[in-house]
């Protein structure tokens, strides 16, 4: 909606829409007073919110409406339907009990818990590269993007040993959170709506950036994924395989719930380190990371 001052009053546009479909805005009241017009918006924002699809926007919501702008005039001005009264009523319900969820995140030590960083360490930020450039700081080019390549210094599955990692409460559902192993950063998932848990490498092969704890999990056919936040790139939970281009993998390891708690089966933490490249800083975790996992 918008509204435009005029020598009287205000005069109210409803059903605008920009992006890829631009639609004008329908006049429908001009004159209006300061209550009259939030009165109006009330009404019309009610209406709108009970009766479009979800995420619809309000241009291809009154395409749909039956009647079209003037009925939407009839229901909110001429109350055709008898809802006027009911809909101011919802709008200050929604007003009187609306909470900013960011806010309450930000006011609740528990609800904060859930935003941390590393689930194996306090207030450790990743610290992002700056430059000079010009008289003034710019984020730091990306490092070349060659896929990382495994060393087979690495030993076989069989040679690796637990390590108790994190708690389970502490891996939000469908969704993930990084941990230190060593120089190393991990990414652990619980994939609630598979019932199963993964855990990864956290450095996305293709720009080094440590951000594959917060991708997005989904499948594809039968194969879990979860896809780089940034690039979008997506890899196989189980395999580590590049699904969506080859040359790109990443290192899996296998997951135990005991107890609350979760569990990976690991190679030592010096040659994970030398395999993910961890003597690139870019790569591993900040200088001013020194905390281990707690180990078996």
């Amino acid at each position: 909606f918008g509204i435009i001052a005029t020598e009287k009053g205000w005069n109210v546009y409803l059903c605008g829409n920009g992006g890829s479909s631009p639609r004008h805005g329908d006049l429908v009241a001009t004159d209006l007073s300061d209550d009259e017009t939030i009165r109006l918006l009330d009404r019309f924002l009610m209406f709108y919110i009970q009766t479009a699809k979800p995420l619809q926007r309000t241009a291809r919501w009154l395409e749909e409406l039956d009647g079209g702008i003037d009925y939407l005039k009839q229901v909110i001005i001429d109350d055709s339907l008898g809802l006027c009264e009911q809909l101011e009523k919802d709008m200050q319900h929604l007003v009187d009990t609306y909470q900013c969820e960011w806010k309450s995140v930000v006011e609740n030590p528990e609800l904060r818990a859930r935003f941390k960083e590393f689930a194996d360490e306090g207030d450790a930020k990743v610290t992002l590269p700056f430059v000079r450039e010009r008289g003034q700081k710019r984020p730091a080019d990306w490092p070349d993007a060659r896929p990382l390549t495994f060393h087979k210094s690495v030993p076989r599955e069989d040679h690796w040993q637990w390590q108790r990692m994190a708690d389970v409460e502490q891996v939000p559902q469908n969704g993930g959170i990084a941990v230190h192993y060593g120089e190393v950063q991990l990414a652990i998932y619980h994939f609630a709506r598979r019932g199963e848990w993964f855990a990864t490498q956290n450095t996305c092969p293709h720009r080094k950036e440590n951000v594959l704890a917060r991708g997005l999990l989904g499948s594809q056919g039968d194969e879990p994924k979860v896809a780089c936040p940034l690039h979008k790139r997506t890899f196989s939970l189980r395999s580590g395989e590049g699904l969506s281009d080859a040359d790109y993998y990443i290192r899996t390891f296998p997951v135990q719930i005991r107890d609350g708690q979760v569990w990976l089966k690991l190679p030592s933490a010096e040659l994970l380190s030398q395999e993910l490249g961890c003597g690139d800083e870019s790569t591993c975790s900040s200088e001013t990371h020194d905390a281990v996992a707690v180990s078996a």
